[in-house]
């Protein structure tokens, strides 16, 4: 048997063995649970299939935007719905928009992708005023009817910290950024540092102090890898 003696050899398995285990740990389904610093968010509790639509008037017809998520699992296929009308398998959330007319039979138009599954897909940042999370999932790229470049789709649910579960409001949808607002206990952050161990306020270093609600933003930043 032969063994690698060569420290420099020795570093380059190493850095490739860390750089695959990056890449897989990347590949991994979102799970809901998430750490920032020394606070942790669990979402399980918020597992599960959730639809919520909005109406657009554009006479004659009216327009539904409907997006079923699951923030910790796929999406399953429906056995009642055409598979041409369904998002393809490891997708978190799923846009439909159909165009309604009276006299008329609806016409689903657009069927988008709008969140996979993958760990690397999902960022998040804390929010402080008021508490609670943003959760951003990155989808696939979706035809634009504008232009011939396809345009990255997104997923973003703002969900603040609270002892009831609400309904969830659908925001808006632009084209590429879809925005839901929901709160629930699971936006409350659990893990932080008692009152007397917190650190002092970095407005009074030289940042400006500008209030921002985001105190820091983390996750795999979409898709970038580091290796080491």
């Amino acid at each position: 048997m032969a063994f690698i003696r060569h420290p420099i050899a020795r570093l380059a398995i190493l850095t490739l063995v860390s750089a695959l285990a990056s890449a897989q740990d990347a590949s991994k389904p979102f799970d809901c649970h998430i750490t920032i610093g020394d606070v942790k968010y669990d979402l399980t509790s918020l597992e599960g299939e959730h639809t919520v639509s909005r109406e657009l008037s554009v006479p004659p017809t009216t327009i539904e935007d409907k997006v079923t998520f699951n923030l910790c699992k796929d999406l399953e296929r429906k056995s009642d719905v055409p598979t041409e009308d369904q998002c393809p398998e490891g997708t978190r959330a799923c846009l439909v928009r159909t165009n309604r007319k009276e006299g008329h039979s609806d016409r689903v138009f657009s069927v988008i992708p709008i969140a996979n599954s993958s760990t690397d897909a999902v960022a998040y940042d804390r929010l402080s005023s008021p508490k609670g999370l943003d959760v951003t999932f990155a989808g696939y790229s979706y035809p634009s009817v504008l232009n011939a470049d396809p345009i990255p789709q997104f997923f973003h649910l703002k969900l603040l910290c609270s002892t009831e579960t609400s309904k969830i409001n659908f925001t808006s949808y632009d084209g590429r950024d879809l925005r839901l607002e929901w709160s629930a206990p699971a936006g409350c952050e659990f893990g932080s540092p008692s009152d007397d161990e917190e650190k002092p306020d970095k407005g009074g270093e030289g940042d400006g102090g500008d209030g921002s609600d985001k105190e820091e933003s983390v996750g795999s930043g979409l898709g970038y890898f580091f290796l080491l």
